[in-house]
């Protein structure tokens, strides 16, 4: 049992609070989910969801040792109760702060473009309950958004409880429809996942494109090998000769370097080095970091979490990196021997740009 995408583990995993579910309200859900899910993708989705209190995901505070595995999920749908937003409880402290945490890290980070241009989060909340301000607030500054919710809610005055299958709309205060509500849930993850398949197939590409940019390493080795073996015609007279002008040169640039820096002690750096807000280091192949040749600066590439890489400088005596624009998917970037310029890979050719 895996999820539709490589390196995950389940599409959803379902986190409630165990007194939630004690007239069976989030076991219908789930079920009534799985029959709308059916009818919506092409795919069966591989759902999480603990039935059982003593499995390490309830009240008690018993840590089953897999649920990191487990959490490895497309989609969390946490049940938002009157008690959900409680920092003491188990599904949060173990199920909602450590999928957050885990999908801000991986490969597609914790929200992605749906097909209508619209941003969505992998945190894809229903209420059955209306809550206060002080658990909005906590929720949105734990998941880092706004609370938007899917509701399934009984609206009647002076009424805060589930809405039930057999609940009639017209009675109801706000006229929500049980099914009609299921079936939003199950088009919410029809686009999350259809939005993260497409940001996969967009990684993988830029994969095999960084795959083709080090493939052309090799002509230019073979065009050096060739230059080599025109000079093995060069007399040992002449070898002497042009040996002896490079030497000379290298005399006098070095006794030259020695008398205008003498008495001046070289520049030393501390420094830590930080991605900026809400991207990450890219390290493909280890080969995007380059300190200039006059150690000044460092250049470096950095992702954020739809998968776009672009070029950053950080002066080493500055707290702050600057982002250099029109640098969309690049990667290797190195210095000009001024330190004036830098160098990089993007889409197939080898593009420059100056620091200034």
């Amino acid at each position: 049992m895996s999820s539709i995408l490589d390196g995950f583990e389940y599409d959803i995993f379902i986190s409630y609070r165990h007194n939630d579910n004690q007239d069976g309200w989030v076991t219908g859900f789930k079920e009534h989910l799985e029959r709308e899910l059916r009818s919506t993708l092409k795919d069966t989705l591989q759902i999480y969801f603990d039935e059982n209190p003593h499995d390490g995901l309830q009240v008690h505070h018993e840590v089953d040792g897999s649920l990191k595995e487990k959490l490895k999920a497309l989609i969390f749908i946490p049940v938002i109760s009157q008690t959900y937003c409680d920092t003491k409880a188990f599904a949060w402290e173990h199920e909602l702060i450590p999928f957050v945490e885990m999908a801000t890290e991986d490969s597609l980070g914790i929200k992605t473009k749906v097909s209508n241009g619209n941003i969505s989060s992998r945190v894809l909340p229903i209420k059955i309950h209306e809550i206060g301000k002080a658990d909005t607030k906590l929720f949105e500054e734990t998941t880092g958004g706004i609370l938007r919710s899917i509701d399934f809610i009984y609206k009647e005055s002076g009424v805060n409880r589930p809405l039930h299958p057999e609940d009639d709309r017209s009675q109801n205060k706000e006229g929500t429809d049980y099914r009609n509500q299921v079936n939003k849930v199950a088009n919410a993850i029809k686009e999350i996942i259809e939005g993260l398949a497409d940001q996969e197939s967009v990684i993988l590409e830029d994969a095999e494109v960084e795959e083709k940019e080090i493939s052309l390493v090799k002509p230019v080795k073979s065009r050096k090998k060739a230059r080599a073996r025109k000079f093995q015609g060069i007399s040992k007279m002449q070898w002497m000769g042009v040996t002896l002008v490079l030497a000379l040169a290298a005399l006098f640039y070095v006794s030259y370097s020695l008398i205008s820096e003498r008495g001046i002690p070289p520049d030393i750096y501390h420094a830590s080095i930080l991605p900026p807000d809400d991207l990450n280091f890219s390290t493909i192949n280890g080969a995007n970091f380059e300190i200039s040749p006059d150690g000044k600066y460092l250049a470096y590439v950095a992702i954020d979490s739809m998968g776009t890489r672009s070029l950053w400088v950080k002066p080493l005596k500055e707290k702050k990196a600057y982002k250099i624009n029109d640098t969309e998917t690049a990667s290797f970037p190195f210095w000009s021997p001024d330190s004036r310029q830098i160098a990089f890979f993007a889409n197939n050719e080898l593009k420059k740009v100056s620091v200034n």
